[in-house]
């Protein structure tokens, strides 16, 4: 069981968690660059953290939830890997995520 940091409490399936653990490991992929030294064990922590409080709130597409996880990270030079601002690269997310939906 996970406590978020709002008291809440949140049991995810196996399933749920196998999900959760490739958002993460895709979303810190795409920033992972962003940060040296000791940062990193703290921005990883920050980004999974955002992942389940998404998560929590019932946002499971992995796409999206990957999306939104980066738009929620404060990096530090202010642009995700790939040297692209945090707006366009949501956008870009955005628009995968509707031509991956299936159609119906």
């Amino acid at each position: 069981m996970h406590h978020t940091p709002y008291g809440r409490s949140v049991t995810y399936d196996p399933d749920t968690l196998k999900k959760l653990g490739e958002t993460f490991d895709r979303a810190w992929a795409a920033i992972a660059g962003n940060f040296t030294g000791s940062s990193r064990d703290a921005a990883r922590l920050q980004l999974a953290t955002i992942i389940l409080e998404f998560a929590a709130d019932g946002d499971c597409n992995l796409l999206e939830l990957k999306c939104r996880a980066i738009g929620a990270m404060h990096l530090p030079r202010g642009l995700t890997s790939g040297s692209r601002p945090p707006v366009i690269f949501a956008a870009l997310c955005r628009s995968q995520a509707l031509r991956n939906r299936p159609a119906g």
